[in-house]
């Protein structure tokens, strides 16, 4: 299941749709105050928070923050239409956080979402 925080109505309408013939479940928001109300009414796991990093109001890093603290496993991928270099000279970003560009967001965010949902769950033990 991903919570899709996306502010512009047709980038979340392609992501979801794309999403949803993959098999994921989406959970869809408009902005951050929006994902914080569905990500609380939501019962069930959330395993992902697909984010726009700069939205008007709760930005997807605060969103985030937010979230984690009381889904302490949420995974999190921040998105944005301006490249990483400028979103971490913004201060945005910090080492180690998983962000895709939006203008890769064709087959580059399917593969992205598996690596990240991929590397949290434990490896297999051998026996």
């Amino acid at each position: 299941t991903i919570l899709l925080v996306e502010d512009e109505d047709i980038v979340r309408k392609v992501i979801t749709k794309r999403l949803m013939t993959q098999g994921y479940k989406v959970i869809e928001a408009r902005n951050g105050q929006e994902g914080i109300s569905r990500a609380s009414d939501w019962v069930g796991p959330i395993d992902m928070l697909l984010t726009d990093i700069i939205m008007p109001g709760v930005n997807g890093r605060e969103l985030a923050d937010l979230l984690k603290a009381s889904r302490p496993e949420l995974l999190v991928l921040f998105m944005s239409g301006y490249s990483e270099d400028i979103i971490a000279h913004r201060g945005i970003l910090s080492p180690g956080i998983d962000f895709i560009e939006k203008s890769t967001l064709s087959q580059d965010l399917l593969i992205k979402i598996r690596q990240i949902l991929d590397r949290s769950r434990p490896s297999p033990s051998i026996v």
